[in-house]
């Protein structure tokens, strides 16, 4: 049974109804201590169905295909299911992105693994003991909505990560130093093997620094562990179950005015672009942050009509089988007007990595962890690897009256589904508590 049968089913027992089918398509490569470790395809893919009856909600789903067992299986749930207030989405004329797969198509299997073999053998240069790692993973994600107030969309994602690093275990010491990349547009190795094997050498010197409060440049990579406070605090669940701390605060000054964050999903170098969310929803640029002050948070259909505000085209499934959650895609973080190197001469530390980070509560603005890739730095430039300390940053106070600096560079980076992919600049903090040994 076709989606479309699937719908008018489920329309002769619901009061309305909403079909999404999704198939993922993924290939990659791997490898692992300096030799090829893995080559997989997978192709996976199912439809799932919701359904309102009497004001309650229903969700079933089935990775088998043409499978109208669901209609049953959602109405059934309804009967004892949530009760919701929101509408599924209306019928809209817009259009999917056309996607060119040509580039990403011309990436073959056999051009990866000479890609991943190349770098795996420049990097193995670096040092006789260490091991080299590299992987190039491709994902294409298909999607298709329809539902009873006549929507019918459809649009293609594609998505390519690709990453490298090398290992090194001594007597004492268990060294892993990698960066990667993800985004829609592969742009080779030359930038990541460079940065792997600066990083390396200067982690072959280490030091203990003395606790207190430093001058703390975060790289983008280092935002990333920042940005779950941003994440948690505008979604709109968060708002509507009244957990976030900014929940009454719109049209507030929350952050210094070099601070201006919004969600890009539909620009030209939109971090990943789309059309419309999961729901049907169209998306669009939305401002969150203007210049330190809060004007919005980001919603799915339910988030939206729970908070009286309008959906903002963020309701997004992380699987067929999943129900859409507000999900924070495409966020940007505004770059400033600094030059990178003037930041660089400023600076006492510098953050990549924070471990630990995701069991800080977001909520309360702490964000605390081992900044696991960090370095001391003098007269602009990386020294030494920080060795056994604890780095604590308030988000909530230093992003307000501790900025120094924000760059005029950005990177694109994401680490799905923990981080979504986004775009953030170099920002310079001063006042980050570092204990230490």
């Amino acid at each position: 049974m076709s989606m479309d049968n699937i719908l008018n089913k489920a329309k002769a027992g619901a009061d309305s109804a909403e079909v999404f089918s999704e198939r993922v398509k993924s290939s990659s490569v791997s490898f692992e201590n300096s030799v090829i470790k893995d080559s997989n395809t997978t192709d996976l893919g199912g439809t799932s169905l919701r359904v309102i009856k009497n004001g309650k909600i229903g969700f079933s789903s089935s990775s088998k295909p043409n499978d109208d067992s669901i209609v049953d299986y959602a109405l059934d749930v309804a009967k004892e299911g949530k009760e919701v207030k929101f509408s599924f989405a209306e019928s809209t004329d817009t259009k999917a992105f056309d996607i060119d797969t040509t580039d990403f198509d011309n990436l073959t299997e056999e051009i990866i693994i000479d890609t991943c073999e190349k770098v795996v053998n420049e990097l193995k240069t670096v040092h006789d003991g260490a091991l080299a790692e590299c992987e190039i993973k491709k994902i294409i994600a298909e999607s298709r909505i329809v539902n009873s107030s006549g929507l019918d969309l459809s649009q293609k994602v594609k998505t390519i990560i690709w990453e490298c690093g090398l290992d090194y275990k001594s007597e004492s010491n268990f060294l892993s130093v990698d960066d990667f990349r993800i985004g829609d547009q592969y742009t080779g190795f030359d930038k990541l093997v460079q940065k792997v094997k600066e990083d390396f050498a200067i982690c072959q010197n280490t030091v203990n620094i003395e606790p207190g409060k430093y001058k703390v440049m975060f790289s983008p990579r280092g935002i990333m562990y920042l940005i779950n406070v941003f994440l948690s605090c505008l979604n709109g669940f968060a708002v509507a179950k009244g957990i976030s701390p900014w929940s009454d605060k719109i049209g507030e000054t929350l952050f210094d005015e070099r601070i201006s964050i919004r969600s890009n999903l539909t620009g030209e170098d939109a971090p990943v672009r789309m059309a419309f969310d999961s729901e049907g929803t169209p998306t669009g640029v939305t401002d969150f942050i203007n210049k330190g002050v809060l004007e919005s948070f980001y919603h799915s259909l339910d988030s939206a009509v729970q908070t009286n505000q309008k959906p903002t085209g963020h309701g997004f499934k992380s699987g067929f089988a999943a129900l859409p959650m507000s999900s924070g895609y495409g966020f940007e973080f505004t770059p400033g007007e600094t030059e990178l190197d003037d930041m660089m001469k400023e600076a006492d530390i510098w953050v990549d990595d924070i471990i630990g980070a995701m069991m800080s509560n977001p909520y309360s603005g702490i964000v605390s962890g081992n900044p696991a890739m960090s370095f001391t730095m003098k007269s602009g430039a990386k020294t030494a690897q920080i060795k056994d300390a604890m780095l604590s940053i308030n988000v909530f106070d230093l992003f307000k009256t501790g900025i120094v600096a924000v760059s005029k560079d950005v990177q694109q980076l994401g680490m799905p589904p923990f981080f979504p992919i986004f775009k953030a600049p170099y920002i310079l903090v001063d006042g980050v508590s570092i204990a230490a040994k």
